[in-house]
């Protein structure tokens, strides 16, 4: 149903005289609410729109892969608080730095973290892992890459629809309301911007009954050295240590 109506209810209840109290509170609660839905679907037409048309802008250059992490770990935090989720990071101690837009980088890990916390039960555990992944046998000079893998506890994806989950317009399930879900776009433009990246992404699910983990893989530009990884839950301070 069109976000349109509910926010035109509710000012006109914000409008008329007198209006005040728990009713008023009540109806620009609903407004902000499908004020927001609706500026999700209008992003999701214009990057679709980006998409078919080749219009999405990568600017690529060097960058950090911990700024990277916590940029989007800060935009999805009141998501994941929303719905009481446990979100865990495990990222490397050391710098690495990527080939990459930064800023489009981001947005594919919070379009993967927005998925989880969307399609999980409240409560779910949420991870973000980000691992430099080194070849068995590197001798050959085989280059490293870096992993992002976004793993939750949610639904499952099932398997009739796993090979169409990055294509345009693919809804994901079911069990989601009208007003959370968008149009099936976000998946399709984690996609473009990981192959605009050099990358490849992966998704696997347990149809329902063990969550579903997705998988990036960027090439990694340079790196200090392979170092334990550290691991911290959102609540906790912010630290390498």
């Amino acid at each position: 149903r069109s976000p349109i109506a509910p926010v035109v209810s509710s000012l006109e209840i914000l409008s008329r005289p007198g209006s005040s109290g728990s009713a008023a509170t009540r109806a620009l609660e609903i407004a902000q609410r499908q004020i927001g839905r609706l500026q999700r679907l209008i992003d999701d037409l214009l990057d679709a729109s980006r998409i078919r048309h080749g219009k999405v802008e990568v600017k690529m250059g060097t960058c950090q892969l911990a700024d990277i992490v916590w940029d989007a770990v800060h935009a999805v935090q009141a998501a994941m608080e929303a719905r009481r989720h446990r979100l865990t990071v495990q990222c490397p101690s050391e710098p690495v730095a990527l080939h990459a837009d930064a800023a489009r980088l981001t947005q594919v890990l919070v379009n993967l973290l927005s998925n989880s916390a969307r399609y999980s039960p409240d409560g779910s555990h949420i991870e973000l892992a980000a691992v430099v992944d080194v070849p068995g046998d590197n001798r050959t000079g085989s280059p490293e890459a870096m992993k992002f893998t976004v793993t939750d506890e949610g639904y499952g994806i099932p398997a009739d629809k796993l090979p169409h989950v990055f294509g345009m317009f693919t809804q994901l399930g079911s069990r989601v309301s009208t007003a959370d879900s968008g149009l099936g776009i976000g998946l399709a433009l984690v996609k473009y911007l990981v192959e605009c990246h050099g990358g490849r992404v992966s998704i696997a699910s347990g149809d329902g009954r063990t969550g579903t983990t997705v998988t990036v893989v960027l090439p990694v530009l340079e790196r200090l050295q392979v170092v334990p990884h550290w691991q911290q839950s959102l609540n906790d301070p912010l630290s390498s240590a």
